[in-house]
């Protein structure tokens, strides 16, 4: 099987520390363009949909929330992608797992 290496129990690690509710409005601070906010939530339920089927039910959220704020930074500062987000989050206070993730 090709997901041989995940653990047992794999549930309940890890806790977004935002509401899906925070997020979508940092979602909609960052990106005006409907494209990249539809995006951000398709993203957000793949995520959701690996996290489930996967065995992560006790991190759907965050998992979930990965996806959703993954190119946060990327209509801004296109050519900064995946460096300003981080300073983004820490300006935000957003948790720290969710940068690491």
């Amino acid at each position: 099987m090709v997901f041989e290496h995940l653990p047992e129990d794999n549930t309940g690690r890890l806790a977004p520390g935002i509401t899906r509710r925070e997020a979508f409005a940092l979602v909609e601070k960052y990106n005006k363009e409907s494209f990249h906010i539809q995006h951000a939530e398709t993203v957000e339920a793949v995520m959701r949909y690996f996290a489930t089927n996967l065995g992560y039910v006790g991190e759907v959220d965050f998992w979930g929330l990965v996806g959703l704020l993954h190119d946060l930074d990327f209509e801004q500062f296109p050519d900064e992608h995946c460096i300003k987000v981080r300073e983004i989050f820490d300006d935000e206070g957003i948790d720290p797992q969710l940068k690491r993730a």
